[in-house]
């Protein structure tokens, strides 16, 4: 129904503001009409999330920049909270990458923030936001435990009218299904740090989140452009533990620059009076067979069935690692004079 009718609310509701943008007007409806179509929950999944609810904090943020807001009229956000509270509990739309208990909600981020924005101290255009001290009116945030004293306040705040909801769809200890908001409702010093916390938290568990932001579309009103003035961020854990790529262009570096190293003792650059590396490195003689030094002799078999000595340099330089029978110089394996090679009790003849 609202696919079907979105187009007409927008012409219905924010016509004057899409005349100014002249030229851009299809677009920018269209970009709204995205917003708002990502505000109510997934058709397909049946769920409502902190996504979802970004997608409609993203809908009243463009018609912030659109300058469609007058002075008061940005409460109208109290409307679409209460909206889907209602459409949760007739279609039981599932919580969207809840945490579970150990979330702050299930469905729903931003009451909080601007729920106790409204108990913190006043803000003046000149001072920094105020980060401790509530107003005097305001409820101690203790009081989210006693239902009595939320049933009072749901009406005219955000943050109790949230508490609320959970009261209505949960049952049990307040600390014991809504643990993070127990906690939080012990802050001594005031509306003004739950609601810096509040900031932060929803900076890390929705903006900060792949998959949330994941589904969150870019346009010309919120662009994918990167912010000159933000801090630059080190590497993550495990961008830390990846391998260096190493350019094609620069060349590896050798066991001499560097004093050491891994490769083979044969595989060094010098020729046969060189020093074995690991005899070099560590004064440990090196541990090859006599045979696999380019200027020793290629043992050959001889009808003894002994080695016998011929010369011959490794080919190419490198070490002889296979049998000495399996040289290119040995004519022959050696003979065996009888003696078995295999088990004695493999023979068929043996009783």
């Amino acid at each position: 129904l609202l696919e079907d009718s979105a187009d007409e609310l927008l012409d219905a509701h924010v016509a004057p503001i899409l005349e100014k943008a002249g030229d851009q007007k299809a677009a920018v409806k269209d970009e709204l009409k995205v917003y708002l179509l990502g505000s109510f929950g997934s058709a397909q999944r049946l769920d409502y999330g902190t996504g979802h609810e970004l997608s409609f904090l993203a809908f009243l943020g463009c018609l912030w920049k659109l300058n469609a807001f007058e002075d008061g009229e940005e409460r109208a956000i109290v409307i679409y909270i209460e909206l889907i509270r209602h459409l949760v509990l007739t279609y039981t739309l599932e919580p969207a990458g809840s945490h579970g208990v150990w979330g702050l909600d299930d469905h729903s981020f931003i009451p909080y923030i601007f729920g106790s924005a409204q108990y913190g101290p006043a803000i003046s255009p000149s001072d920094p936001v105020p980060t401790e001290g509530s107003i005097r009116s305001s409820p101690s945030p203790a009081k989210v435990a006693e239902k009595a004293t939320v049933a009072d306040y749901k009406d005219t705040n955000m943050y109790f009218s949230a508490i609320q909801f959970i009261y209505d769809v949960k049952r049990g200890p307040f600390w014991e299904h809504s643990p993070v908001l127990y906690d939080i409702s012990g802050i001594k010093d005031g509306w003004g740090k739950i609601n810096k916390g509040m900031l932060k938290m929803w900076a890390a568990e929705v903006l900060g989140k792949f998959p949330v932001v994941q589904h969150f579309p870019f346009g010309s009103l919120f662009r994918w452009e990167a912010d000159p003035e933000a801090a630059r961020k080190g590497a993550s854990v495990h961008a830390q533990q990846q391998p260096v790529a190493r350019s094609m262009d620069v060349p590896a570096p050798s066991a001499a620059s560097s004093g050491g190293g891994t490769k083979a003792p044969w595989a060094k650059a010098g020729g046969a009076g060189t020093m074995p590396q690991m005899q070099a490195a560590s004064g440990v003689p090196s541990m090859r067979a006599p045979w696999a030094g380019p200027s020793r002799a290629a043992p050959q078999a001889t009808g003894s069935g002994r080695a016998a000595v011929t010369r011959g340099p490794a080919p190419s330089g490198m070490p002889q690692t296979a049998a000495p029978w399996a040289s290119a110089q040995t004519v022959s394996p050696p003979a065996s004079k009888g003696i078995p090679t295999a088990a004695p009790w493999t023979r068929k003849n043996d009783q």
